[in-house]
């Protein structure tokens, strides 16, 4: 027992000399990124409060509304102030350093108790042994969450890097102006692909339910001989249109609108890269003109619009 203990006390001042001084220099160095993501979590939050005390507005109207999809969508929409609220939380790093401190320190502290009352009786030193292992689990738990924090901001500045790169290259490619003129450098035809079909001008429409969830069957379809390298595409959806949440794309959010980008590094000539869906919860009824965009290190910025007719 008493050496279970000590390996414990080991673990702490592990996790306490180590663990909490690199956390504390990976929030220092991605503070702009952590900047960017309190942004997002704000908006996400105001956006959400907005949606929220929209439908219940139309609940209390309820004529000729499905109250049961306004109540699920009610769901998520608490759902994700409650993630934003929590994100937003987790976003002051003084804050969080602090509190990673104060409950290692204290499981430390328990440890230290724990062997000093053991020299007298084994029955009270539970006590603090008890105090240390709650605070060790508390850090544990603050920890991991942090990580995903740091997670989610090395995303955005790896975001912000491409962006960067991209736009580093449009340059370098507008220098060289014959090949640009005689089309030999940018490839043409490449276009995104809705439900199947090339988005090749504005004419597309999707139809969707209010408060209900929407697929967006997505892909890119490349039409040239020529590979294409460092692919984005993306939409520009209202605000009042719940995008949910995965891993194979990012979103932005402002307090006009959000933006969902997909990346792919390259696709080979001749050749449809499929991309999950795009799943999105319309909450008000109405046509809404959706911008599309799609650009590579080889293809112009292209911009289409689709329009999502909500019933």
């Amino acid at each position: 027992m008493e050496q279970a203990i000590q390996l414990f006390g080991y673990l702490i001042l592990a996790v306490l000399g180590f663990v909490l001084p690199v956390v504390a220099i990976l929030f220092s160095v991605f503070q702009e990124g952590l900047s960017k993501l309190a942004i997002q979590y704000e908006a996400e939050k105001s956006h959400s409060e907005e949606n929220i005390r929209e439908q219940f507005q139309r609940k209390e109207r309820k004529a000729g509304i499905d109250v049961s999809a306004i109540e699920q969508s009610l769901k998520e929409l608490k759902s994700i102030k409650k993630t934003a609220e929590t994100k937003l939380s987790y976003l002051n790093p003084k804050k969080q350093v602090i509190r990673l401190f104060i409950s290692l320190m204290l499981a430390l502290l328990g440890v230290v108790a724990t062997f000093l009352i053991s020299h007298f009786t084994n029955y009270y030193c539970l006590y603090p042994l008890l105090v240390s292992l709650v605070a060790f689990s508390y850090a544990i738990v603050v920890l991991w969450k942090l990580i995903g924090i740091i997670i989610e901001v090395r995303k955005i500045v790896d975001v912000d890097r491409k962006d960067t790169e991209n736009r580093t290259t449009e340059l370098l490619i507008a220098l060289v102006e014959e090949v640009k003129k005689t089309g030999q450098y940018y490839l043409q035809r490449v276009y995104i692909a809705l439900d199947g079909k090339d988005i090749k001008d504005d004419s597309r429409m999707v139809t969707a339910q209010a408060n209900g969830k929407k697929e967006l069957e997505l892909g890119i379809q490349n039409h040239e001989s020529r590979m294409a390298k460092n692919v984005e595409i993306g939409f520009i959806l209202p605000n009042s249109f719940i995008v949910e949440k995965t891993d194979y794309y990012s979103i932005y959010r402002d307090k006009d609108e959000q933006i969902v980008r997909y990346t792919v590094s390259l696709i080979h000539g001749n050749t449809h890269h499929i991309c999950l869906p795009l799943i999105i919860t319309p909450l008000e009824q109405g046509d809404y003109r959706v911008r599309t965009f799609i650009k590579a290190e080889n293809i112009e910025s292209t911009y289409k619009n689709i329009t999502i007719k909500v019933t």
